[in-house]
């Protein structure tokens, strides 16, 4: 549904964010503020949040006539409005997606033939434009079997093929998956060093699971014979 449209009869509008969540957000940002003596700016008028929010869900700016529709709107339900509706337009959807791809699949070609950027792409779009969750997603990712071309996800797996093994390389698949789901950066030692004794993993371990479970290699396996 194109954000311009506007529809009267929404009334679920402007209710997705729980009061308790974002009261919670507004007291950890006014805490953080308080201890590093950050004075926060004023409030940007409803039509620079407009632009903003366009912006960073769409990667557009707004249209004349979603300014005029949301102008028309209360003022006190108008952002949180057109917050829902960008979240619901598919947009949002295929610009987020293409974020999201290239934090986990990277901005390269990737392999000849084994990986299918468009088609992950999209299927990421479905999955955002769908509300799925994103522990179902990151599931989906890297526990997919089947062909990179019937089961998009699992290009996220034969985005790493290593020619050479044949198989997806456990090493980058272990640093791609520590950076997109858990944002780390070096072994998941060195982020937590408090961590008790025994509790330390870092990529290697990873990589020795993904390497013994060999879930890389159902993607390309030929079907059995009947």
């Amino acid at each position: 549904m194109s954000p311009g449209s506007w529809p009267e009869d929404r009334t679920d509008l402007g209710r997705s964010a729980p009061a308790d969540v974002v009261k919670a957000v507004d007291v950890s940002f006014r805490g953080r503020w308080e201890r590093e003596g950050i004075l926060p700016a004023p409030r940007a008028d409803d039509l620079a949040i407009m632009r903003r929010l366009s912006l960073a869900l769409t990667g557009s700016i707004p249209s004349l006539e979603e300014i005029r529709a949301f102008e028309a709107r209360p003022p006190d339900r108008r952002v949180a409005e057109w917050v829902d509706l960008l979240l619901e337009d598919r947009r949002s959807a295929d610009y987020l997606a293409e974020r999201f791809t290239r934090a986990f699949v990277g901005t390269e070609a990737g392999p000849f033939i084994v990986f299918r950027r468009r088609r992950f792409r999209s299927w990421l779009s479905d999955q955002i434009l769908e509300n799925r969750p994103f522990d179902g997603i990151v599931r989906d990712l890297i526990a997919s079997d089947g062909l990179w071309t019937d089961r998009p996800a699992t290009n996220f797996l034969t985005a790493t093929y290593d020619p050479e093994r044949e198989i997806p390389d456990p090493d980058r698949l272990a640093s791609r998956s520590a950076r997109a789901f858990l944002g780390l950066t070096g072994s998941l030692e060195s982020e937590f060093p408090d961590q008790p004794s025994g509790h330390e993993v870092d990529h290697r371990q990873l990589d020795e699971r993904l390497a013994a479970g060999r879930r890389p290699l159902v993607v390309l396996a030929q079907p059995a014979a009947p």
